[in-house]
Protein backbone atom coordinates (compact mmCIF):
# COMPACT_ATOMS: atom_id res chain seq x y z
CA UNK A 1 0.00 0.00 0.00
CA UNK A 2 1.49 3.24 -1.34
CA UNK A 3 0.16 5.80 1.21
CA UNK A 4 0.09 9.50 -1.06
CA UNK A 5 -0.64 12.93 -0.52
CA UNK A 6 -2.27 14.04 2.54
CA UNK A 7 -5.33 16.20 2.68
CA UNK A 8 -3.81 19.00 4.44
CA UNK A 9 -0.57 21.12 3.70
CA UNK A 10 2.47 21.18 5.85
CA UNK A 11 2.53 24.02 7.79
CA UNK A 12 5.90 25.49 7.33
CA UNK A 13 4.98 28.70 8.82
CA UNK A 14 3.35 29.16 12.42
CA UNK A 15 -0.30 30.15 12.02
CA UNK A 16 -3.24 28.59 12.03
CA UNK A 17 -3.85 28.96 8.68
CA UNK A 18 -4.48 25.11 7.13
CA UNK A 19 -4.99 25.00 3.12
CA UNK A 20 -5.24 21.71 0.52
CA UNK A 21 -2.26 20.05 -0.51
CA UNK A 22 -1.43 20.32 -3.90
CA UNK A 23 -1.65 17.58 -5.94
CA UNK A 24 -2.12 15.58 -8.72
CA UNK A 25 -5.76 13.40 -9.69
CA UNK A 26 -5.58 9.51 -9.10
CA UNK A 27 -3.66 7.76 -11.27
CA UNK A 28 -5.55 6.58 -14.16
CA UNK A 29 -6.47 2.56 -14.20
CA UNK A 30 -3.73 0.44 -15.72
CA UNK A 31 -5.60 -0.04 -19.02
CA UNK A 32 -5.46 3.52 -19.76
CA UNK A 33 -1.57 4.37 -21.55
CA UNK A 34 0.09 7.77 -20.64
CA UNK A 35 2.20 8.67 -23.15
CA UNK A 36 5.42 10.92 -22.86
CA UNK A 37 5.20 14.62 -24.04
CA UNK A 38 7.22 14.08 -26.92
CA UNK A 39 6.02 15.28 -30.24
CA UNK A 40 4.99 13.51 -32.76
CA UNK A 41 7.93 11.41 -34.70
CA UNK A 42 9.46 13.57 -38.38
CA UNK A 43 7.11 12.52 -41.16
CA UNK A 44 8.98 10.89 -44.37
CA UNK A 45 7.27 11.37 -48.01
CA UNK A 46 7.56 8.08 -50.45
CA UNK A 47 9.56 6.60 -51.56
CA UNK A 48 11.70 5.72 -48.18
CA UNK A 49 14.28 3.25 -49.37
CA UNK A 50 16.19 1.82 -46.35
CA UNK A 51 19.39 1.22 -47.77
CA UNK A 52 20.89 -1.38 -46.74
CA UNK A 53 24.47 -2.28 -46.11
CA UNK A 54 26.52 -3.98 -49.31
CA UNK A 55 26.42 -8.25 -48.81
CA UNK A 56 24.00 -7.69 -45.82
CA UNK A 57 20.68 -8.88 -47.37
CA UNK A 58 17.92 -7.38 -49.31
CA UNK A 59 15.19 -5.33 -47.58
CA UNK A 60 12.30 -4.17 -49.84
CA UNK A 61 11.75 -0.48 -50.80
CA UNK A 62 9.06 1.08 -48.98
CA UNK A 63 6.53 3.58 -51.06
CA UNK A 64 3.98 5.79 -49.44
CA UNK A 65 4.58 7.67 -46.37
CA UNK A 66 5.30 6.60 -42.64
CA UNK A 67 5.84 8.24 -39.17
CA UNK A 68 9.55 6.39 -39.12
CA UNK A 69 12.83 8.15 -40.21
CA UNK A 70 14.82 6.37 -42.69
CA UNK A 71 17.57 5.30 -39.87
CA UNK A 72 14.38 3.72 -37.84
CA UNK A 73 13.27 2.36 -40.70
CA UNK A 74 16.45 0.41 -41.43
CA UNK A 75 16.47 -1.03 -38.09
CA UNK A 76 13.39 -2.12 -38.06
CA UNK A 77 13.62 -4.24 -41.53
CA UNK A 78 16.86 -5.33 -40.44
CA UNK A 79 14.85 -8.08 -37.85
CA UNK A 80 14.19 -9.23 -41.53
CA UNK A 81 16.72 -9.27 -43.95
CA UNK A 82 16.87 -11.85 -46.90
CA UNK A 83 16.98 -13.01 -50.46
CA UNK A 84 14.93 -10.49 -53.04
CA UNK A 85 11.81 -12.77 -53.00
CA UNK A 86 8.30 -13.16 -52.05
CA UNK A 87 9.13 -14.64 -48.61
CA UNK A 88 11.32 -11.41 -47.33
CA UNK A 89 8.46 -9.57 -48.80
CA UNK A 90 5.95 -11.24 -46.41
CA UNK A 91 7.97 -11.12 -43.40
CA UNK A 92 9.14 -8.02 -43.87
CA UNK A 93 5.19 -6.63 -43.54
CA UNK A 94 4.62 -8.58 -41.45
CA UNK A 95 7.13 -6.93 -39.16
CA UNK A 96 6.18 -3.41 -39.94
CA UNK A 97 2.87 -3.82 -39.50
CA UNK A 98 3.45 -5.70 -35.84
CA UNK A 99 5.86 -2.22 -35.19
CA UNK A 100 3.18 0.10 -36.17
CA UNK A 101 0.82 -1.61 -34.47
CA UNK A 102 3.30 -1.32 -31.18
CA UNK A 103 3.80 2.38 -32.20
CA UNK A 104 0.07 3.19 -31.63
CA UNK A 105 -0.47 3.33 -35.74
CA UNK A 106 -3.46 0.80 -35.20
CA UNK A 107 -5.20 1.46 -38.56
CA UNK A 108 -2.32 1.93 -40.54
CA UNK A 109 -1.98 -0.74 -42.95
CA UNK A 110 1.13 -2.33 -45.12
CA UNK A 111 0.23 -3.80 -48.29
CA UNK A 112 2.73 -6.34 -50.42
CA UNK A 113 3.20 -5.07 -54.35
CA UNK A 114 4.77 -7.48 -56.85
CA UNK A 115 3.91 -4.98 -59.87
CA UNK A 116 8.16 -4.31 -60.59
CA UNK A 117 10.90 -7.61 -59.41
CA UNK A 118 11.74 -7.63 -56.73
CA UNK A 119 8.52 -5.60 -55.12
CA UNK A 120 8.30 -3.23 -52.56
CA UNK A 121 5.86 -2.45 -49.34
CA UNK A 122 3.02 0.05 -49.48
CA UNK A 123 1.88 1.71 -46.20
CA UNK A 124 -1.12 3.73 -46.17
CA UNK A 125 -1.51 5.59 -42.87
CA UNK A 126 -4.61 5.32 -41.15
CA UNK A 127 -6.25 8.24 -40.19
CA UNK A 128 -9.55 9.21 -37.95
CA UNK A 129 -11.75 10.62 -40.32
CA UNK A 130 -14.87 11.12 -38.21
CA UNK A 131 -15.61 12.35 -33.90
CA UNK A 132 -18.97 11.40 -32.90
CA UNK A 133 -19.67 12.93 -29.51
CA UNK A 134 -22.96 12.48 -27.50
CA UNK A 135 -23.54 13.31 -24.10
CA UNK A 136 -27.05 14.69 -22.08
CA UNK A 137 -24.82 18.01 -20.99
CA UNK A 138 -24.76 20.22 -24.09
CA UNK A 139 -21.35 21.96 -22.33
CA UNK A 140 -19.67 18.47 -22.52
CA UNK A 141 -19.95 18.00 -25.87
CA UNK A 142 -18.72 20.68 -27.36
CA UNK A 143 -15.70 20.62 -24.73
CA UNK A 144 -15.23 17.19 -25.80
CA UNK A 145 -15.76 18.44 -29.80
CA UNK A 146 -12.81 21.10 -29.13
CA UNK A 147 -10.50 18.71 -26.87
CA UNK A 148 -10.45 16.34 -29.75
CA UNK A 149 -10.78 18.67 -32.81
CA UNK A 150 -6.91 18.60 -34.00
CA UNK A 151 -6.80 14.90 -34.29
CA UNK A 152 -9.88 14.94 -36.79
CA UNK A 153 -8.13 14.27 -40.05
CA UNK A 154 -4.65 13.46 -38.90
CA UNK A 155 -2.79 10.42 -39.13
CA UNK A 156 -4.33 7.80 -35.99
CA UNK A 157 -1.89 7.17 -33.26
CA UNK A 158 -3.45 5.58 -30.19
CA UNK A 159 -1.27 6.92 -27.39
CA UNK A 160 -2.05 10.78 -28.97
CA UNK A 161 -5.69 9.53 -28.58
CA UNK A 162 -5.33 8.22 -25.36
CA UNK A 163 -3.27 11.22 -23.98
CA UNK A 164 -6.29 14.13 -25.90
CA UNK A 165 -8.94 11.36 -23.30
CA UNK A 166 -6.79 11.51 -20.25
CA UNK A 167 -6.67 15.53 -20.96
CA UNK A 168 -10.51 15.63 -21.59
CA UNK A 169 -11.29 13.32 -18.26
CA UNK A 170 -9.50 16.21 -16.37
CA UNK A 171 -11.94 19.13 -17.79
CA UNK A 172 -14.53 20.86 -15.33
CA UNK A 173 -17.76 18.49 -15.38
CA UNK A 174 -16.34 15.32 -17.14
CA UNK A 175 -17.19 12.52 -15.94
CA UNK A 176 -16.59 8.57 -17.10
CA UNK A 177 -15.91 8.57 -20.94
CA UNK A 178 -17.45 5.31 -22.71
CA UNK A 179 -16.81 4.80 -26.56
CA UNK A 180 -15.26 2.39 -29.62
CA UNK A 181 -13.28 2.95 -32.36
CA UNK A 182 -15.24 1.80 -36.43
CA UNK A 183 -14.37 2.35 -39.97
CA UNK A 184 -15.89 4.18 -41.88
CA UNK A 185 -17.40 1.54 -44.62
CA UNK A 186 -15.15 -0.65 -45.86
CA UNK A 187 -12.07 0.85 -45.29
CA UNK A 188 -10.08 -0.11 -42.52
CA UNK A 189 -7.82 2.78 -42.69
CA UNK A 190 -10.33 5.33 -42.39
CA UNK A 191 -11.49 5.41 -38.63
CA UNK A 192 -14.51 6.85 -36.46
CA UNK A 193 -14.39 7.61 -33.04
CA UNK A 194 -17.62 7.28 -31.11
CA UNK A 195 -17.80 8.82 -27.81
CA UNK A 196 -20.25 8.98 -24.86
CA UNK A 197 -19.46 11.98 -21.96
CA UNK A 198 -21.71 11.51 -18.74
CA UNK A 199 -21.47 14.54 -16.17
CA UNK A 200 -18.98 14.01 -13.49
CA UNK A 201 -20.99 12.57 -10.12
CA UNK A 202 -19.79 15.02 -7.47
CA UNK A 203 -17.36 13.36 -4.76
CA UNK A 204 -18.22 12.30 -1.49
CA UNK A 205 -17.07 14.36 2.14
CA UNK A 206 -13.35 13.08 2.51
CA UNK A 207 -12.02 13.39 6.40
CA UNK A 208 -9.86 12.26 8.57
CA UNK A 209 -9.92 12.22 12.73
CA UNK A 210 -7.35 11.50 14.91
CA UNK A 211 -6.34 11.31 18.30
CA UNK A 212 -2.15 11.42 19.26
CA UNK A 213 -0.43 12.65 22.16
CA UNK A 214 1.99 14.75 20.60
CA UNK A 215 0.41 17.80 21.33
CA UNK A 216 2.00 21.17 21.80
CA UNK A 217 4.36 22.44 25.01
CA UNK A 218 2.19 24.19 27.86
CA UNK A 219 -0.72 22.94 25.94
CA UNK A 220 -1.38 19.80 26.98
CA UNK A 221 0.13 16.18 25.22
CA UNK A 222 -3.32 15.04 23.89
CA UNK A 223 -4.42 16.19 20.33
CA UNK A 224 -7.52 15.55 18.19
CA UNK A 225 -7.44 16.69 14.67
CA UNK A 226 -10.46 17.05 12.45
CA UNK A 227 -10.35 17.75 9.09
CA UNK A 228 -13.28 17.83 6.54
CA UNK A 229 -12.86 18.10 2.65
CA UNK A 230 -15.21 18.49 0.10
CA UNK A 231 -14.70 18.71 -3.53
CA UNK A 232 -17.30 20.41 -6.08
CA UNK A 233 -19.17 21.75 -3.16
CA UNK A 234 -20.69 24.81 -4.79
CA UNK A 235 -19.70 24.74 -8.48
CA UNK A 236 -17.28 21.91 -10.62
CA UNK A 237 -13.99 21.73 -8.99
CA UNK A 238 -13.78 24.28 -5.84
CA UNK A 239 -12.43 22.31 -2.59
CA UNK A 240 -13.49 23.57 1.02
CA UNK A 241 -11.59 22.33 3.74
CA UNK A 242 -12.11 23.02 7.69
CA UNK A 243 -9.93 21.64 9.88
CA UNK A 244 -9.82 22.04 13.70
CA UNK A 245 -7.22 20.67 16.25
CA UNK A 246 -7.75 20.46 20.41
CA UNK A 247 -5.18 20.27 22.82
CA UNK A 248 -5.11 19.16 26.12
CA UNK A 249 -3.71 17.81 29.70
CA UNK A 250 -4.08 15.20 31.67
CA UNK A 251 -6.75 17.05 34.15
CA UNK A 252 -8.21 17.35 30.99
CA UNK A 253 -8.14 20.97 30.80
CA UNK A 254 -8.18 22.46 27.35
CA UNK A 255 -5.62 23.90 26.45
CA UNK A 256 -5.32 25.35 22.58
CA UNK A 257 -7.86 25.23 19.88
CA UNK A 258 -7.27 25.65 16.23
CA UNK A 259 -9.73 26.28 13.73
CA UNK A 260 -9.23 27.23 10.14
CA UNK A 261 -12.16 27.55 7.08
CA UNK A 262 -10.44 27.24 3.40
CA UNK A 263 -12.39 27.46 0.19
CA UNK A 264 -10.47 27.49 -3.28
CA UNK A 265 -12.78 28.59 -6.49
CA UNK A 266 -12.14 27.71 -9.97
CA UNK A 267 -11.54 30.62 -12.55
CA UNK A 268 -11.19 29.18 -16.01
CA UNK A 269 -9.31 25.91 -16.69
CA UNK A 270 -5.83 27.11 -15.15
CA UNK A 271 -6.33 29.53 -12.25
CA UNK A 272 -7.76 28.89 -8.82
CA UNK A 273 -7.82 31.07 -5.66
CA UNK A 274 -7.79 30.12 -2.46
CA UNK A 275 -9.13 32.64 0.82
CA UNK A 276 -8.65 31.19 4.25
CA UNK A 277 -9.12 32.17 7.68
CA UNK A 278 -7.60 30.54 10.83
CA UNK A 279 -8.24 31.17 14.68
CA UNK A 280 -6.11 29.59 17.51
CA UNK A 281 -6.30 29.96 21.19
CA UNK A 282 -3.56 28.73 23.31
CA UNK A 283 -3.59 28.87 27.07
CA UNK A 284 -0.46 27.56 29.13
CA UNK A 285 -2.63 25.19 31.43
CA UNK A 286 0.83 23.47 31.96
CA UNK A 287 2.11 26.19 33.78
CA UNK A 288 1.96 26.65 37.41
CA UNK A 289 1.49 30.03 39.39
CA UNK A 290 0.58 32.70 37.63
CA UNK A 291 1.98 31.59 34.37
CA UNK A 292 -1.16 29.10 34.55
CA UNK A 293 -3.58 32.27 33.41
CA UNK A 294 -1.21 33.01 30.30
CA UNK A 295 -3.10 32.71 27.26
CA UNK A 296 -2.16 34.04 23.40
CA UNK A 297 -4.87 34.46 20.44
CA UNK A 298 -3.56 34.52 16.74
CA UNK A 299 -5.75 35.21 13.94
CA UNK A 300 -4.52 34.67 10.57
CA UNK A 301 -5.94 35.35 6.58
CA UNK A 302 -4.66 34.12 3.98
CA UNK A 303 -5.82 35.53 0.08
CA UNK A 304 -3.75 33.15 -2.55
CA UNK A 305 -3.66 32.98 -6.68
CA UNK A 306 -2.70 29.42 -8.15
CA UNK A 307 -2.30 28.70 -11.88
CA UNK A 308 -1.36 25.11 -13.42
CA UNK A 309 2.03 25.62 -15.96
CA UNK A 310 1.87 21.99 -16.80
CA UNK A 311 -0.94 19.27 -16.05
CA UNK A 312 -0.69 15.41 -17.25
CA UNK A 313 -2.55 12.61 -15.49
CA UNK A 314 0.92 11.68 -13.91
CA UNK A 315 2.26 15.62 -12.94
CA UNK A 316 1.28 18.91 -12.13
CA UNK A 317 3.25 21.89 -11.63
CA UNK A 318 1.29 25.03 -10.74
CA UNK A 319 2.57 28.62 -9.64
CA UNK A 320 1.36 30.54 -6.71
CA UNK A 321 1.52 33.66 -4.97
CA UNK A 322 -0.60 34.71 -2.00
CA UNK A 323 -0.53 37.27 0.80
CA UNK A 324 -0.71 36.49 4.55
CA UNK A 325 -1.62 38.68 7.34
CA UNK A 326 -1.46 37.93 11.17
CA UNK A 327 -2.84 39.61 14.44
CA UNK A 328 -1.38 38.15 17.96
CA UNK A 329 -2.53 39.29 21.25
CA UNK A 330 -1.90 38.72 24.57
CA UNK A 331 -3.48 37.89 28.07
CA UNK A 332 -3.10 37.39 31.54
CA UNK A 333 -6.10 36.10 33.20
CA UNK A 334 -8.18 37.09 30.53
CA UNK A 335 -6.89 40.71 30.63
CA UNK A 336 -4.76 42.34 27.72
CA UNK A 337 -0.82 42.09 28.78
CA UNK A 338 1.97 43.40 26.36
CA UNK A 339 4.18 40.27 26.06
CA UNK A 340 4.09 40.17 22.03
CA UNK A 341 7.60 40.33 20.56
CA UNK A 342 7.62 44.42 18.96
CA UNK A 343 3.95 45.08 20.43
CA UNK A 344 5.53 47.39 22.53
CA UNK A 345 3.16 48.63 25.52
CA UNK A 346 0.30 47.37 23.21
CA UNK A 347 -0.69 43.68 24.27
CA UNK A 348 -1.00 42.96 20.44
CA UNK A 349 0.66 42.65 16.67
CA UNK A 350 -0.50 43.06 13.61
CA UNK A 351 1.75 41.67 10.42
CA UNK A 352 2.20 40.40 6.86
CA UNK A 353 3.96 39.05 4.34
CA UNK A 354 3.62 37.80 0.43
CA UNK A 355 4.41 33.81 -0.52
CA UNK A 356 5.27 32.72 -3.97
CA UNK A 357 6.53 30.19 -5.26
CA UNK A 358 6.40 26.73 -7.35
CA UNK A 359 4.18 22.97 -6.90
CA UNK A 360 5.37 20.21 -8.46
CA UNK A 361 3.96 17.15 -8.20
CA UNK A 362 5.31 13.99 -10.56
CA UNK A 363 3.63 9.90 -9.68
CA UNK A 364 4.71 7.12 -11.35
CA UNK A 365 3.26 3.33 -10.94
CA UNK A 366 5.11 2.92 -7.59
CA UNK A 367 6.69 6.15 -6.78
CA UNK A 368 4.92 9.95 -5.19
CA UNK A 369 7.05 12.78 -5.49
CA UNK A 370 6.50 16.38 -4.79
CA UNK A 371 8.06 19.16 -3.90
CA UNK A 372 7.48 23.20 -3.03
CA UNK A 373 10.06 26.09 -3.34
CA UNK A 374 9.35 29.61 -2.44
CA UNK A 375 10.17 32.79 -1.33
CA UNK A 376 9.00 35.39 1.61
CA UNK A 377 8.66 38.77 1.80
CA UNK A 378 7.41 40.94 4.36
CA UNK A 379 4.53 43.41 4.24
CA UNK A 380 5.51 46.42 6.34
CA UNK A 381 2.27 48.32 5.75
CA UNK A 382 0.04 45.70 7.71
CA UNK A 383 2.60 46.55 10.52
CA UNK A 384 1.12 49.98 12.77
CA UNK A 385 3.71 52.19 13.05
CA UNK A 386 4.62 52.25 16.63
CA UNK A 387 5.18 48.66 16.10
CA UNK A 388 7.70 49.25 13.44
CA UNK A 389 9.80 51.04 15.92
CA UNK A 390 9.52 48.56 18.00
CA UNK A 391 10.30 45.68 15.74
CA UNK A 392 13.44 47.86 14.94
CA UNK A 393 14.85 47.51 18.02
CA UNK A 394 15.24 43.56 17.31
CA UNK A 395 16.96 44.23 14.24
CA UNK A 396 13.17 43.24 12.01
CA UNK A 397 12.20 45.42 9.27
CA UNK A 398 9.51 43.80 7.48
CA UNK A 399 10.25 45.46 4.17
CA UNK A 400 13.63 43.81 4.24
CA UNK A 401 12.83 40.23 5.69
CA UNK A 402 12.91 38.35 3.52
CA UNK A 403 13.52 34.51 2.68
CA UNK A 404 13.67 31.57 0.34
CA UNK A 405 12.60 27.67 1.31
CA UNK A 406 11.72 24.93 0.27
CA UNK A 407 10.49 21.31 0.79
CA UNK A 408 10.19 17.72 -1.00
CA UNK A 409 8.83 14.38 0.10
CA UNK A 410 9.53 10.77 -1.98
CA UNK A 411 7.28 8.27 -1.64
CA UNK A 412 8.68 4.75 -2.55
CA UNK A 413 7.06 1.01 -2.54
CA UNK A 414 10.16 -0.93 -3.02
CA UNK A 415 8.31 -4.09 -2.93
CA UNK A 416 5.17 -5.85 -2.36
CA UNK A 417 6.17 -5.59 1.49
CA UNK A 418 7.86 -2.48 1.34
CA UNK A 419 7.55 1.59 1.11
CA UNK A 420 10.43 4.34 2.04
CA UNK A 421 9.55 7.72 2.92
CA UNK A 422 11.83 10.15 2.34
CA UNK A 423 11.70 14.56 3.31
CA UNK A 424 13.77 17.52 3.16
CA UNK A 425 12.95 20.98 3.82
CA UNK A 426 14.53 24.04 4.87
CA UNK A 427 14.65 27.98 4.88
CA UNK A 428 17.34 30.35 4.18
CA UNK A 429 16.65 34.06 5.34
CA UNK A 430 18.51 37.08 3.90
CA UNK A 431 17.35 39.44 6.66
CA UNK A 432 15.69 38.96 10.44
CA UNK A 433 12.44 37.64 10.08
CA UNK A 434 8.67 38.92 11.51
CA UNK A 435 7.95 35.80 13.78
CA UNK A 436 4.78 34.61 11.50
CA UNK A 437 7.15 34.08 8.46
CA UNK A 438 9.91 31.56 10.57
CA UNK A 439 10.92 27.98 9.78
CA UNK A 440 9.11 25.77 11.87
CA UNK A 441 10.19 21.98 13.73
CA UNK A 442 8.14 19.55 15.13
CA UNK A 443 5.83 16.80 14.41
CA UNK A 444 3.88 18.91 12.67
CA UNK A 445 6.60 19.28 9.71
CA UNK A 446 7.29 14.92 10.30
CA UNK A 447 9.71 15.25 12.49
CA UNK A 448 7.85 12.14 14.42
CA UNK A 449 8.22 11.66 18.27
CA UNK A 450 8.41 15.56 19.19
CA UNK A 451 5.33 18.05 19.52
CA UNK A 452 3.75 19.45 17.29
CA UNK A 453 5.78 22.60 16.83
CA UNK A 454 8.45 22.50 19.04
CA UNK A 455 10.91 25.08 18.21
CA UNK A 456 11.21 27.57 15.04
CA UNK A 457 13.67 30.06 13.73
CA UNK A 458 13.97 32.70 10.60
CA UNK A 459 16.48 29.67 8.75
CA UNK A 460 16.19 26.46 9.37
CA UNK A 461 16.41 23.05 7.74
CA UNK A 462 14.87 19.09 8.19
CA UNK A 463 14.99 15.53 6.95
CA UNK A 464 13.39 12.60 7.83
CA UNK A 465 13.28 9.06 6.62
CA UNK A 466 10.96 6.29 7.29
CA UNK A 467 10.57 3.13 6.19
CA UNK A 468 7.61 0.64 6.53
CA UNK A 469 7.96 -2.72 6.60
CA UNK A 470 4.99 -4.99 6.11
CA UNK A 471 4.93 -8.20 8.45
CA UNK A 472 1.50 -9.44 8.29
CA UNK A 473 -1.18 -8.94 5.36
CA UNK A 474 -4.71 -9.68 4.47
CA UNK A 475 -7.29 -9.04 2.34
CA UNK A 476 -8.26 -5.87 3.92
CA UNK A 477 -5.85 -5.33 7.05
CA UNK A 478 -1.94 -5.01 7.10
CA UNK A 479 0.47 -5.19 10.08
CA UNK A 480 3.41 -3.24 9.67
CA UNK A 481 6.97 -2.32 11.46
CA UNK A 482 8.22 1.44 10.74
CA UNK A 483 11.35 2.21 12.18
CA UNK A 484 11.98 6.80 11.43
CA UNK A 485 14.55 9.01 12.06
CA UNK A 486 14.26 12.71 11.39
CA UNK A 487 16.53 15.86 12.36
CA UNK A 488 16.48 19.76 11.87
CA UNK A 489 18.11 22.77 13.18
CA UNK A 490 17.01 26.37 13.46
CA UNK A 491 18.58 29.31 13.18
CA UNK A 492 17.74 33.36 14.34
CA UNK A 493 19.43 36.56 14.56
CA UNK A 494 18.48 39.58 17.05
CA UNK A 495 20.95 42.48 16.26
CA UNK A 496 23.91 40.96 17.96
CA UNK A 497 22.49 38.16 19.57
CA UNK A 498 22.56 34.68 17.80
CA UNK A 499 19.94 31.66 18.36
CA UNK A 500 20.28 28.72 17.46
CA UNK A 501 19.25 25.24 17.94
CA UNK A 502 18.63 21.57 16.49
CA UNK A 503 17.09 18.61 17.93
CA UNK A 504 15.77 15.03 16.58
CA UNK A 505 14.43 12.01 16.92
CA UNK A 506 13.98 8.39 16.21
CA UNK A 507 11.76 5.37 17.14
CA UNK A 508 10.54 2.18 15.92
CA UNK A 509 6.64 1.68 15.45
CA UNK A 510 4.09 -1.06 15.11
CA UNK A 511 1.05 0.16 12.26
CA UNK A 512 -1.89 -1.41 11.70
CA UNK A 513 -3.88 -0.37 9.02
CA UNK A 514 -7.37 -1.38 8.34
CA UNK A 515 -8.44 -1.11 5.26
CA UNK A 516 -9.09 2.41 3.82
CA UNK A 517 -10.64 3.94 7.05
CA UNK A 518 -8.58 2.74 10.01
CA UNK A 519 -4.82 3.41 10.80
CA UNK A 520 -3.18 2.78 14.64
CA UNK A 521 0.29 3.30 15.27
CA UNK A 522 2.03 2.42 18.59
CA UNK A 523 5.74 2.36 19.68
CA UNK A 524 9.00 3.89 21.22
CA UNK A 525 10.33 6.92 20.26
CA UNK A 526 13.35 8.53 21.67
CA UNK A 527 14.71 12.42 21.06
CA UNK A 528 17.91 13.55 20.51
CA UNK A 529 20.13 17.03 20.68
CA UNK A 530 17.00 17.93 23.29
CA UNK A 531 19.77 19.38 25.73
CA UNK A 532 18.24 22.73 25.05
CA UNK A 533 14.88 22.32 24.44
CA UNK A 534 13.92 20.61 28.33
CA UNK A 535 9.98 21.71 29.06
CA UNK A 536 6.40 19.93 29.91
CA UNK A 537 6.71 18.02 27.05
CA UNK A 538 9.68 15.88 28.65
CA UNK A 539 7.13 14.69 31.05
CA UNK A 540 4.91 13.38 28.25
CA UNK A 541 4.63 9.77 27.33
CA UNK A 542 7.01 10.42 24.27
CA UNK A 543 9.26 12.09 26.66
CA UNK A 544 9.16 9.04 27.78
CA UNK A 545 9.56 6.90 24.92
CA UNK A 546 5.67 5.76 24.16
CA UNK A 547 3.90 7.17 21.07
CA UNK A 548 0.73 6.50 19.79
CA UNK A 549 -2.00 7.62 17.06
CA UNK A 550 -5.54 6.81 16.34
CA UNK A 551 -6.47 7.78 12.39
CA UNK A 552 -10.10 7.20 10.81
CA UNK A 553 -10.37 7.79 7.57
CA UNK A 554 -13.45 8.49 5.42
Amino acid sequence: MLLLAQLVAPPLQPGPVRIPETRIAPEPSDDILVPSDESRPTRQTQPQTPNSAPGSGWTPEIQGSTPYTPETLRTILDRCKGSASAKTLKQCAAVLTAQLTADGYVNSRVFIQTDTDPGSLEVIEGKLVEIRIRSDVPRLKQIGENELKPLLGQVLNLTILQKRLVDLRQQPGVGQIQGNMGRLGSDPTQAVLSLTIDPKIAPPWTGELSLRNDGNGGTGQWRNQGVLLKNSLFRDQDTFLVYQEIDYDNDPELGSTISSLSYTLPIGRKWRLTSSLGFSNRKLVEAPGISHELSFRQVQGLAQLETTLKQSSRSLITAFIGVNANRNDSFLEGVSIPLILGGGNDSWLKSGYLRAGLNISNQAKNVYWSGLLYGLQGIAGITDGRHLDELSLYGINPDTARAIGGFTSLRLKTSNRTNINLSAGGQWAFNPLINSMGFSLGSDTGLKGLPGSLISGDSGWLGTIEGAWSIWESKNHQIQIVPFLGMGTVKSTRNTFIFQDSIGSTGLLLRWLGGKHWEVELGWVDQFGDEDNTGFWNEWLIGNGAYGSIKFRF
